[in-house]
Order: structure tokens, then C-alpha cells, then sequence
């Protein structure tokens, strides 16, 4: 038995055996097949009233919880002119027209972003800020979410819709993300191949955790 030890075999086979635990070892993790996700986005007009409440709390982004569950200028872009009666109520009217903001495409004052805030359940609120000049009332954003282990990559679809005069342009769009799990971390790369610009962050999922992003 000795002999074996000190032979010229079991050295081989020693290194044969490190090399094969040296090759697991560095061979990436598992990380799970890939979950899709299409989500339909809720449209927001802009108007006085929260433009006023954007001014009060711009600094810490403390309205967007209430802004993104109570606001009645939130509405789904397929239910057509539903959605635009509750938009009215109150007498909220749009500093602009459809017409005013198609006249030299996207609005110049209104950087595209995405404003995220994660909840106490686990969920995230997503508002893709500044849709000026490329959806229409009529129109719809939606997103496409693929989700690898903790990297999810997000595609922006945008559906331009009708021209129409009497009904002002949403400025905002909301989603929501209820498929992350609670105090991870999440890398996350957002495109928008309609006006070519994306982003790529990481997300602490924690509650209150709020992060802002200009697409470039």
C-alpha cells in the first residue's frame, strides 16, 4: 500500500482529481431559467394640481407612493375615453395640448427618467417620467421583463397612437413590479428602443428604498 502512494500513479491521479475540483469550482453558479414578464402601463396627465405637489416634495420623492395609488390621473391607456372622463373630474385641465407638444417631437423640458420606490409587500413602483412628444392619449407603454436570477432586463414599448387635439398628452406611466423578492439585490438594465436611450443600475430591494435614473 505504501508503494502506491510513493508511485508515479497517484500522482497523476492527484492531479487529475485537483484539476476536476479547480474546474467546478470556477464554473459559474446556476442561475435559473429565465422569467418573462409584460407589463401594462397606467398613463398620467399632467396638470396644475400636481405640478404643485412635484414642487413640495421633488427633493425626496415622497409623493410617489401616494401619487402612483390614489392619484385619479391615473388610468390604463387601453380603456380610451373612460379614462379620459376620470381624468376630468375635479377640473384639472393640461397646461398643453396634444398639439403643442407633436409640434417638434419630444419635449425638450422633460428629461425621460424612471422613477422606482420599493413597498413594505415586496413590490416596486416603476413611473417612466417624461412621455412628452412620443405617446398619445390613445397611445399605451408597456414593458417587457426578463428576469435571470437577480438580472432583469427591461424593454420599453411604446405605442405612439391617435392624433388628437381635444385631449391632453400623458406625461408619465406607471407600473408595478410584484415578482422581486424582498432584500436582495437586483441588477437592472432598462431600454427604450423607440427613442434609443437605456439605463443599467442595481436595486437594493428594501422597503423605502427610492432611486431615480435618466435614460441616455
Amino acid at each position: 500500500m505504501y508503494n502506491f502512494f510513493t508511485s508515479l500513479e497517484f500522482y497523476v491521479i492527484a492531479c487529475v482529481v485537483a484539476a476536476a475540483i479547480v474546474i467546478i469550482s470556477a464554473m459559474p453558479k446556476q442561475i435559473g431559467e429565465a422569467r418573462q414578464f409584460l407589463l401594462p402601463g397606467y398613463l398620467c396627465f399632467d396638470s396644475d394640481d400636481d405640478d404643485e405637489k412635484d414642487d413640495d416634495s421633488k427633493a425626496d420623492g415622497s409623493n410617489l407612493l401616494s401619487l402612483a395609488q390614489t392619484s385619479p390621473q391615473y388610468y390604463n391607456g387601453n380603456n380610451g375615453n373612460n379614462g379620459n372622463k376620470k381624468n376630468n373630474q375635479g377640473g384639472n385641465s393640461s397646461k398643453k395640448s396634444i398639439g403643442d407638444k407633436w409640434i417638434n417631437g419630444t419635449d425638450p423640458e422633460v428629461e425621460p427618467q424612471i422613477d422606482l420606490l420599493c413597498l413594505s409587500d415586496g413590490t416596486v413602483k416603476l413611473i417612466r417620467k417624461g412621455l412628452n412628444g412620443v405617446v398619445t392619449a390613445d397611445g399605451a407603454v408597456s414593458l417587457a421583463c426578463t428576469l435571470v436570477g437577480y438580472d432583469l432586463r427591461i424593454e420599453e414599448r411604446l405605442t405612439y397612437g391617435g392624433r388628437r387635439m381635444d385631449v391632453p398628452a400623458p406625461t408619465e406611466a406607471v407600473f408595478t413590479l410584484d415578482f422581486l423578492a424582498m432584500n436582495e439585490h437586483y441588477h437592472i438594465y432598462y431600454n427604450s428602443g423607440t427613442i434609443h436611450r437605456m439605463t443599467a443600475f442595481t436595486l437594493a430591494t428594501r422597503e423605502d428604498i427610492h432611486v431615480v435614473r435618466t435614460l441616455s
